[in-house]
């Protein structure tokens, strides 16, 4: 691709060609279009869309709740890890008992559209890797220990070449609303719903007597006949 000063340079030698010569007056058309291609060829590339994703987009959510063990009835508020990678494949991983620890398996693969609404999610709620002053993200997550009373969530952002993590609680006084919608997002995109499952004893078979049964039996005392010695 030339730049203006090249283009211009070119242009003048196309229109001396023209002026001495007969071939080139009738090729003068087809020149010119060629120098007009070439020097405004940056228009021609495709520009991202406004609130499109960038091409390095994403994000994984760590979830970790105070006690793990606990049944909790909403979805986002359950321990998981949620990772969206760029070209969309989604990963998740629920109801363990240290997501910090866990990579999660691809679960599906987002469509453009869901990807860059996670993006305007993500940025209109203050998550932009770009412009915020929360810590530079590592090349390794940094580790949660939940040592509070209350559920943690761990949110990183990649974009435009810049990531960055935040620590923000989702439940009690100093609960955080944007980290709860992006938790609960991420738990909707894994088809998470509401509710504690019921609790349904397991299936038990009856297998007959137990063939070891006399076994386990403390043996019979054996009666001594009287006059001998046991």
């Amino acid at each position: 691709m030339m730049d203006g000063a090249d283009a211009r340079s070119c242009r003048r030698l196309i229109d001396a060609w023209v002026a001495r010569c007969p071939l080139g007056r009738a090729l003068a058309p087809t020149a010119a279009l060629a120098v007009v291609l070439f020097s405004g060829g940056c228009s021609l590339r495709t520009v991202p869309a406004e609130g499109a994703a960038p091409s390095d987009f994403a994000v994984e959510v760590v979830v970790q709740p105070a006690n793990p063990a606990t049944p909790e009835a909403l979805a986002e508020r359950r321990p998981a890890v949620y990772l969206l990678q760029p070209g969309g494949e989604y990963s998740a991983a629920m109801g363990i008992p240290d997501p910090s620890v866990v990579r999660p398996a691809p679960m599906r693969h987002l469509d453009p559209s869901q990807v860059d609404a996670m993006w305007e999610l993500l940025v209109g709620l203050g998550f932009d890797p770009r412009r915020s002053t929360a810590p530079v993200a590592a090349g390794q997550r940094p580790g949660m220990t939940n040592g509070t009373q209350s559920c943690m969530v761990a949110i990183w952002v990649r974009g435009d070449g810049s990531a960055r993590w935040w620590h923000l609680p989702i439940d009690g006084e100093a609960a955080s609303p944007a980290a709860t919608r992006v938790a609960r997002q991420c738990a909707a995109l894994a088809w998470a719903t509401d509710g504690i499952p019921p609790r349904t004893a397991p299936p038990r078979f009856d297998f007959g007597p137990d063939p070891y049964a006399s076994f386990r039996e403390p043996p019979a005392s054996a009666s001594v006949p009287p006059g001998k010695s046991p």
